[in-house]
């Protein structure tokens, strides 16, 4: 019985060996498993703090953009009244260019006008300035042929003068009233 006792034993001891073995076996897969676990686990946290993070400058950055887009709409707004007013002041330029045109149109009716008027003086002057040379010519003329008249005239004067003398020299003396 001894060696039955000792065989008993020493089935038992395998079969705590292989359930040693088994059990050991077991936990070295959970501790694997257990590891893996952590690895996901400390992998899906700095996942999600990348994401918070992410999500913390994508609310930064929306902030951002929002009073971005809400200076550019203001700007917008400035620009479309400046716009607005530009158009105003181009109207008013153009309806003051067009008035201008339409009045530098009419001067330059008027200075043609007065240009033809000056043309048409200039023209009279000139006719006139002739006629007063030929007047003038003709005055000489008759101015020369009045000289020419006079010294005539007062040679003729002079002549006869000059015969009065000789016959009062030739002539007899008066005689007295009686």
């Amino acid at each position: 019985m001894k060696n039955f006792l000792q065989n008993l034993l020493l089935g038992f001891a395998l079969a705590l060996c292989l359930l040693v073995a088994f059990q050991w076996h077991r936990e070295a897969k959970l501790r694997q498993r257990e590891q893996t676990l952590t690895d996901d686990l400390q992998k899906q946290r700095a996942t999600v703090q990348s994401l918070e993070g992410s999500v913390k400058r994508a609310e930064a950055e929306i902030l951002r953009l929002d009073a971005l887009k809400n200076q550019l709409n203001d700007a917008v707004k400035t620009n479309k009244a400046e716009i607005a007013r530009l158009k105003l002041d181009l109207q008013k330029s153009d309806a003051e260019s067009d008035r201008m045109t339409k009045q530098a149109e009419v001067y330059k009716t008027a200075l043609d006008t007065a240009n033809e008027s000056i043309k048409k003086q200039n023209d009279s002057i000139t006719t006139q300035n002739e006629e007063m040379k030929k007047l003038a010519a003709d005055r000489n003329e008759v101015v020369l042929k009045f000289n020419k008249m006079a010294e005539d005239y007062n040679d003729l004067v002079k002549k006869w003068n000059e015969q009065q003398e000789q016959l009062a020299k030739n002539a007899p003396p008066a005689k007295p009233n009686k």
